[in-house]
């Protein structure tokens, strides 16, 4: 079908920019939205390509930002696929190592992400942990987008209170409240 052949399409340019280490960013950035490609096809087997590019992104990315766009699109993956305690930890694991300090809008949907996966997990606690990080670095984002001449950040990160966003946002606080 007309997916697949554009798979193919995108594959064939990850693997001929392959030796050219000026297009490295373009690299990573092209295995996350081949991933996102995969992940959207839903399929198992999709499955298994999306999570082989999402690992290949982060594995390699080190503290960019496709890295970090790559282990959350992995831990969507895991949490789609039920497998709650595997999105936690993947995600803690690489938040924990203060990789992505420089991203706190794709840092604070990793943290909404733990949230709905811990409340999944009936770990309440940790599910309010993960919220109230996440509200804290939007808090950041929106001080930094105030005063972008004093870090020059704020323009560059995504807006915190996108529709897809607040539809998590609206989510976690229903499951929280309904939990209480």
């Amino acid at each position: 079908g007309e997916p697949e052949t554009g798979l193919l399409f995108l594959e064939d340019v990850l693997a001929s920019d392959a030796d050219d280490a000026s297009q490295e960013q373009e690299r990573l950035s092209l295995l996350v939205e081949l991933g996102r490609c995969y992940f959207e096809l839903g399929t198992a087997s999709a499955d298994d390509f999306a999570e082989r590019k999402f690992r290949m992104a982060v594995s390699l990315g080190g503290s960019d930002r496709e890295a970090a766009e790559g282990a959350l699109w992995l831990g969507r993956l895991l949490f789609r696929q039920g497998l709650y305690e595997a999105c936690v930890a993947t995600l803690r694991a690489d938040v924990a190592a203060d990789r992505w300090n420089r991203h706190p809008d794709v840092l604070a949907d990793i943290h909404l992400l733990i949230g709905h996966a811990a409340v999944k997990l009936g770990q309440m606690e940790r599910a309010v942990r993960a919220a109230q990080t996440a509200l804290n670095l939007i808090r950041s984002i929106e001080k930094a987008r105030e005063n972008p001449g004093t870090s020059g950040l704020g323009r560059q990160f995504k807006d915190p209170y996108s529709p897809e966003r607040q539809i998590e946002w609206s989510a976690l606080r229903g499951v929280l409240a309904s939990d209480s």
